[in-house]
């Protein structure tokens, strides 16, 4: 599993997927953490996403853009298995497959999407 530190984080695409990839895995991890007991919100992702980067990214700004480059993956690895269509921007298309969606589906597609890089 790739390290998700600042260095990793900023280095040449090939660890740049490996990094994404451990990060969406680790997401998968917290995201039921990050919800608790209420109800799933389209932010809940980007911040299991966040919590998962900050550990070892050095900067709150490094974290939130390797959790933004996970969320473009995730939204990509969606469209790219048909199980939604692209809505302009990332965080519509990623709000409009969460609605109805619980946890635990999220948390697979996540650990599918890191699995997939």
């Amino acid at each position: 599993m790739a390290r998700l530190d600042g260095h990793l984080l900023e280095t040449p695409r090939s660890n740049d997927h490996a990094a994404t990839a451990a990060l969406l895995a680790r997401a998968g991890d917290l995201l039921p953490e990050v919800v608790g007991q209420g109800h799933l919100l389209s932010g809940d992702v980007h911040a299991a996403l966040f919590s998962a980067a900050i550990v070892g990214a050095g900067t709150a700004e490094c974290a939130h853009r390797a959790a933004d480059r996970a969320e473009d993956e995730l939204a990509a690895f969606l469209i790219g298995t048909g199980a939604t269509r692209p809505d302009g921007a990332t965080s519509r298309t990623l709000r409009g497959w969460l609605v109805g969606r619980d946890v635990g589906s999220v948390v697979v597609a996540l650990r599918a999407a890191g699995g997939a890089l």
